[in-house]
């Protein structure tokens, strides 16, 4: 974890306020790109989203959609919008939204948060354990049994869109976003990259 600069924050009009699961039932890389500058509250801590990662269903390639045809993750990528997915990888937790248009799949990888006392946390697996993320919260509704609640916050300036991280295979569109105006985030390029097709 490292200080991040702390330029003036711009509140958003609804800022404080719980997302509607309505805000969730959209393709993920609009709702990823709309959760930078969110504020996300747990009991544990509480952080500004700076970085946030879209995946889609069958047809991404970097999406566990299409590696795994059955099984929990699967079927929680398919599942209602607004509920937290949660797994494993290299012994951290994960921490994804479910978010996607009715009868597709996707989620929102959560990447990287700026904490209240200005530190970044930087990766996926830190996000998850600064904000206390558990298994158990796996299929939660956001915000739901001391889960942690994501709240309309600030507007950011400059946002980038990269490709995704450990991705071998992408979209020519950017599915990853960062507030560049908060830190500076890694470049990753993919072995391939093909064509972008919503599913």
């Amino acid at each position: 974890m490292n200080a991040a600069p702390t330029p003036r924050l711009k509140e958003r009009e609804c800022i404080g306020e719980d997302y509607p699961p309505i805000f969730y039932a959209r393709r993920p890389d609009g709702v990823a790109l709309d959760l930078i500058g969110s504020i996300v509250e747990s009991p544990r801590g509480r952080c500004i989203v700076v970085e946030a990662e879209a995946y889609f269903g069958d047809c991404d390639p970097g999406s566990r959609a299409s590696k795994y045809k059955g099984g929990r993750i699967r079927r929680r990528l398919f599942g209602p919008p607004g509920r937290y997915l949660v797994y494993g990888m290299h012994g951290w937790l994960l921490t994804n939204i479910v978010a996607h248009e009715e009868g597709r799949g996707g989620a929102v990888l959560l990447r990287s948060c700026v904490a209240e006392d200005g530190i970044l946390v930087e990766g996926p697996g830190r996000v998850s354990r600064y904000l206390g993320v558990v298994l158990d919260h796996d299929g939660v509704i956001v915000g739901a049994n001391e889960s942690p609640r994501i709240k309309c916050g600030y507007q950011p300036g400059g946002i980038t869109g990269l490709h995704r991280v450990n991705v071998r295979v992408d979209f020519d569109k950017p599915l990853r976003y960062a507030w560049v105006d908060l830190f500076k985030p890694k470049r990753y390029v993919p072995e391939k990259i093909i064509g972008f097709t919503p599913c």
